[in-house]
């Protein structure tokens, strides 16, 4: 589905995000090698994340002013990728690590809302294991650990383009119990 296809939808909300939105992959696994059967609650169809997605652009600038995009979620995961600019070094020439801190919360918020209710940060811990001089781009990769009532946490993995692991986080977020916006 196109951009074009998106905004004529009645349901979505407006947004002005800088790019379109990502076709949504579908992976059979959650993560621990377990196939999802196909009456598991935690499917959701490709319109809900779609919403879901265009929710999160259209009201978070920080991802579009970051240069963060997006790029797959399902229920509980959701991955997504920075490309490098020099905006985003420290005084060593590396990416800053408060950049990469913003692309795991970015992520793993995203995660959080494939449930289809708001949340908001409530605590985040990154490890920096190597620094990232000059990446293409880095990638980070969000996976629920728990998704509970009012708690939700996610481990997230930062890569550059070239596999090396930049950087280990756990997030935490507080379910709001609002749904996600359907629209106007």
């Amino acid at each position: 589905m196109n951009k074009e296809q998106l905004e004529n939808k009645q349901d979505l909300p407006d947004s002005n995000e800088p790019y379109p939105i990502p076709e949504v992959k579908y992976r059979q696994e959650d993560g621990r090698n377990n196939v999802l059967p196909e009456e598991d609650s935690r499917l959701v169809s490709l319109e809900e994340f779609e919403r879901i997605l265009r929710f999160r652009l259209s009201v978070d600038g920080a991802i579009s002013q970051l240069g963060i995009k997006v790029t797959d979620i399902e229920v509980g995961w959701a991955r997504a990728e920075m490309e490098y600019s020099s905006a985003h070094r420290n005084p060593n020439g590396s990416v800053h690590g408060g950049m990469i801190f913003s692309l795991a919360d970015s992520v793993a918020g995203t995660a959080a809302c494939t449930h289809g209710s708001m949340v908001t940060t409530s605590s985040g811990s990154i490890y920096f294991l190597h620094a990232a001089f000059r990446p293409k781009k880095l990638i980070a990769e969000a996976m629920e650990l728990k998704a509970g009532r009012n708690l939700m946490v996610y481990d997230v993995k930062i890569k550059t383009d070239k596999g090396k692991l930049v950087a280990k986080a756990v997030m935490e977020y507080f379910n709001l119990n609002m749904p996600i916006p359907r629209g106007k």
